[in-house]
């Protein structure tokens, strides 16, 4: 993560885009060594996010690096891509 770069400039890069309206899924894995990274990157969305901007962050302790996104994106292509009932 380029010593933390991006998650260290994500309130400053967030002001920039008020009008976003976007989805933006996050996770990690119980054996990532991007933890103080993440929460830093967690705390600039939960104070700066813009109002359209829709965010997920669940981390999973108990998955791996090398399993996380065959385990974890199912549920999360379910999450957000849900079917919607004709109108």
């Amino acid at each position: 993560w380029n010593h933390g770069k991006l998650a260290h400039d994500a309130a400053a890069i967030l002001k920039v885009w008020p009008g976003l309206t976007r989805t933006l899924y996050l996770s990690s894995a119980g054996d990532d060594i991007i933890g103080d990274s993440m929460a830093t990157l967690v705390k600039a969305l939960r104070t700066t996010a813009p109002k359209g901007l829709t965010w997920y962050y669940e981390p999973h302790p108990e998955l791996k690096h090398s399993n996380i996104y065959r385990s974890a994106s199912p549920a999360v292509f379910r999450k957000l891509f849900a079917a919607h009932a004709p109108d």
